[in-house]
Formats: structure tokens, C-alpha cells, sequence
């Protein structure tokens, strides 16, 4: 082919192209709230915090890096069962931070993920979080929670406003974790090595 037909044929291309991605365009803005959600979501940045990265580092680094447990034993589920495939070490008041650190690990001893629970009279306010942490996060309500499925968002309808609960999930997943906001307040940060 020669150079001429090439640049014929992108110049036809283009137009082309720039009409068969406007109706697509059209179409997706009025899809619900939750198809777009789950397309804007970034994709999931494995995390490390204060040297523990998450489905790498094992018990013995965490012991290391926040020393002896406070509490150490068995995760609960949401009903207050013992998760027997999980461990958990509790930690109050180290590295720095003002609160309780949980660190849950696997059978194996790999961390899964950790909690940071702030003090109660220590927890910031959004705006001194997003200062220290930026705004690029995908905002979630409890209904649906902070790392619901892809079947989950296509299935998710927003309740209304009004029945809504306080309680907010604000997921930065570029960062690795997301944090629950109540009443303007951050009540805990989750550093996950994974979110669907």
C-alpha cells in the first residue's frame, strides 16, 4: 500500500471512528449509578503499611514492625464467629498511631489485611483525612459496602436518601484501602490486599 491510500483510508477511519463512539457514549449516561461505579472504579493497588505489605509480609514482620500483640487469636465474622482460617493481632497505641491496629493474617501467616481504628475522641473529620489522603475515591453507602462484587453492583438499587443510614464507605483504590466515615467521621481505615 502506498502512503497516500494510508492516509486516505485513517482519514476516513476517524470520523468513523468518532460516530460509532457516540451512541455508545449516549447510552452510557443513563446507566445507574451502579454500572457507572463499577466502571469508574480504578483498578485495585496492593497496599504496604509502615513496611507490612499486604499478601507478602507474614507474621514475624509484622511482630517486628508493631511488636509483642496486646491480643492476639481468631477474626470474627459478622455474626461473632471465630474465623478459624484467619488470625488476628491486636495492637493499641504503636507506631505512631492513636487507636487500635488489628492485623489479620492467613492460616499461613501472610497479612490479609489491616484495620486502623482511631480513638474515639481522636477520630478526624473527612476534610483532615482527605488533606493528608486526596479525594480520589469512589464513594459507597452501607447497603452495598465497600467492596461489593460485580454481580452485587448490577444488582445494587440506591435507596433514597432518607432511609439511608449514617454510616459511609469512601474506597481509594489506587491507595488499597477505604475508610468508614459516620457523622463526618473517620471510624476505621481498612488497608485490603485485594477488593473486588
Amino acid at each position: 500500500m502506498s502512503l497516500t491510500l494510508i492516509s486516505r483510508l485513517t482519514l476516513l477511519l476517524i470520523p468513523l471512528s468518532l460516530v460509532c463512539a457516540a451512541p455508545a457514549r449516549e447510552a452510557r449516561a443513563g446507566q445507574s449509578p451502579a454500572v457507572k461505579a463499577r466502571r469508574a472504579t480504578p483498578r485495585w493497588h496492593v497496599p504496604t503499611y509502615r513496611g507490612i505489605t499486604l499478601g507478602k509480609s507474614r507474621r514475624r514482620d509484622v511482630r517486628r514492625i508493631l511488636g509483642k500483640p496486646g491480643w492476639s487469636g481468631h477474626p470474627e465474622d459478622e455474626y461473632d464467629n471465630p474465623v478459624m482460617s484467619m488470625s488476628r493481632d491486636e495492637f493499641e497505641n504503636v507506631a505512631g498511631f492513636d487507636g487500635r491496629i488489628a492485623v489479620n493474617m492467613r492460616r499461613n501467616g501472610v497479612v490479609e489485611s489491616i484495620e486502623l481504628n482511631p480513638a474515639y475522641e481522636r477520630r478526624p473529620s473527612f476534610d483532615e483525612f482527605a488533606a493528608e489522603f486526596g479525594s480520589d475515591f469512589v464513594e459507597r453507602d452501607d447497603a452495598l459496602g465497600p467492596c461489593p462484587t460485580a454481580a452485587e453492583l448490577r444488582a445494587y438499587r440506591p435507596r433514597p436518601s432518607r432511609l439511608r443510614d449514617t454510616l459511609v464507605f469512601r474506597v481509594y483504590p489506587r491507595k488499597g484501602f477505604y475508610i468508614a466515615l459516620e457523622g463526618g467521621r473517620v471510624r476505621e481505615i481498612v488497608y485490603l490486599s485485594r477488593c473486588p
